[in-house]
């Protein structure tokens, strides 16, 4: 297979937006080093419904599950370069973030992904 291109958009929510207890089947979690500021904290990376759906129609589950790992490290290096330490595909929530009592530091929500092979 050649290479992925793979683009995306997303919105940034204010970190005064309380969190709430919600369906995190499409989010994926950056986390950042102990030690550092934001110790203890983590930034939610979730998909919006119509950005993935339109991905089932000519890519692979293993596909897709790469195309949002991408995703997911760009919008990490967008926000904040390589000070972070650690993402996690939403089936790691609970043993990765849930686990640790982390608090979510901000609410990054991707809108749109557009895959070029």
């Amino acid at each position: 297979m050649s290479a992925l291109v793979v683009s995306h958009r997303a919105t940034l929510s204010p970190t005064a937006q309380p969190e709430v207890d919600h369906d995190r089947s499409l989010s994926w979690f950056i986390t950042f080093g102990f030690g550092k500021p934001a110790a203890g904290m983590f930034t939610e990376v979730a998909f919006d419904r119509g950005a993935v759906d339109p991905l089932q129609t000519h890519l692979e589950p293993e596909v897709i599950a790469s195309v949002l790992d991408l995703v997911a490290r760009g919008v990490a290096a967008e926000l904040y370069g390589e000070v972070w330490a650690f993402h996690y595909a939403p089936n790691y929530y609970e043993s990765a973030v849930a686990r640790y009592e982390l608090r979510r530091r901000e609410l990054v929500t991707v809108t749109a992904v557009e895959v070029s092979l």
